[in-house]
C-alpha cells in the first residue's frame, strides 16, 4: 500500500486561488473504470472517489491511500471542469513517509543539489527547510546543460557539464519555487527575477503569495505573462529599492489588495 500524497499538496485554479471543493478522481491506469481509495494505511476503509479537496484546495485529512498498481489521476475544479490531467500511469510508492508517487522524499533545494542522480525522480518538500514551501517534483535529465535558475533547474553541485533536475511542469509558477519565501532575512531580487525570466520565456502565470519579501535591489518584472497577486504580499528593502511590474495590461487582483507597503511598487502599462 502507498499513501497518494505526504506532504499532502494543495491545488490552485488558472487565477491562483485555491481550488476550494475541487476532486481528484482516480481510475485503474488506462480506462474510465474508478478505481478503489481507501481512508487508512491499512486499505481497510474505502474512501470517497471523486476525493474532494477542502475550502483550501487541500487533500483531506490522513490523505489518499492506493493499493498497489498504476492509477489514471483527473483534478476538476467544483463545476466539474477538468482543471488537469489526466495522468495516465501513476504509480504510487514511497509508503507514509513518503511523497506517494514513487518518487524520493527529498527536504530541501539545497540536499536536491547533492542528490545522486540515480533517484531519477524526487519530490523536494522545502527551499531552504522542509515545509517552508509547497514542495516540487524534480526529474533527472542527463543530457540537459541549461543554466541553474534555482527553481525549475537544479544543477548537481559541482555542476556537471551535462545532467540537471528539472521540475516537473505545472500550469503557473509560484515565487516560491525559486526561494522566494516569506520572513527570509536575505535579498531576493536575484530570485525573483530568475522565477520573472523563466515565465517570460514559458508565459506561465507568476504567483505572489501573501508575506513579507525583501528586495535590497531595483527588479523589474517584464512579460509577456500574467502576475498573480495573493492579498496581503509586501515587499520590503533595507534601502530604496523599486519593485517595477510592467503589465501590458496583464496584472490581475492589484485593485483589490489588502495592501500594507506599496510605497516602492511602480506599475508600468506597456
Amino acid at each position: 500500500m502507498a499513501v497518494f500524497y505526504n506532504p499532502r499538496p494543495q491545488y490552485f485554479d488558472d487565477d491562483g486561488k485555491p481550488l476550494g471543493g475541487g476532486t481528484l478522481t482516480f481510475y485503474i491506469a488506462g480506462t474510465s473504470t474508478e478505481a478503489v481509495i481507501y481512508d487508512d494505511s491499512g486499505l481497510t476503509t474505502p474512501g470517497q472517489n471523486p476525493s474532494p479537496l477542502n475550502s483550501a484546495g487541500r487533500v483531506r485529512d490522513g490523505g489518499i491511500w492506493l493499493s498497489d498498481g498504476e492509477y489514471k489521476v483527473i483534478l476538476k475544479d467544483s463545476n466539474g471542469v477538468q482543471i488537469d490531467g489526466p495522468i495516465d500511469g501513476f504509480e504510487p510508492g514511497g509508503g507514509s513517509g513518503g511523497s506517494g508517487s514513487g518518487a524520493t522524499v527529498i527536504d530541501t533545494i539545497a540536499q536536491l543539489r547533492l542528490t545522486d542522480s540515480s533517484e531519477g525522480y524526487v519530490w523536494v518538500g522545502g527551499y531552504y527547510s522542509l515545509g517552508d514551501y509547497p514542495g516540487n517534483y524534480y526529474v533527472w535529465d542527463a543530457a540537459s546543460t541549461e543554466d541553474d535558475n534555482g527553481g525549475t533547474i537544479i544543477s548537481d553541485s559541482p555542476a556537471p557539464a551535462s545532467g540537471r533536475w528539472i521540475m516537473v511542469p505545472k500550469r503557473s509558477i509560484d515565487i516560491r519555487d525559486f526561494g522566494v519565501i516569506d520572513g527570509v532575512e536575505a535579498d531576493l531580487s536575484t530570485n525573483l527575477l530568475n522565477a520573472n525570466a523563466w515565465c517570460a520565456s514559458t508565459g506561465q502565470d507568476l504567483l505572489i503569495y501573501d508575506g513579507t519579501y525583501r528586495i535590497d535591489s531595483d527588479t523589474t518584472l517584464i512579460g509577456p505573462y500574467k502576475v498573480v497577486f495573493k492579498d496581503g504580499a509586501e515587499f520590503i528593502s533595507n534601502g530604496s529599492a523599486d519593485l517595477t511590474i510592467e503589465t501590458r495590461s496583464l496584472l490581475k487582483r492589484v485593485a483589490k489588495q489588502n495592501t500594507r507597503d506599496w510605497n516602492n511598487i511602480k506599475l508600468e502599462s506597456k
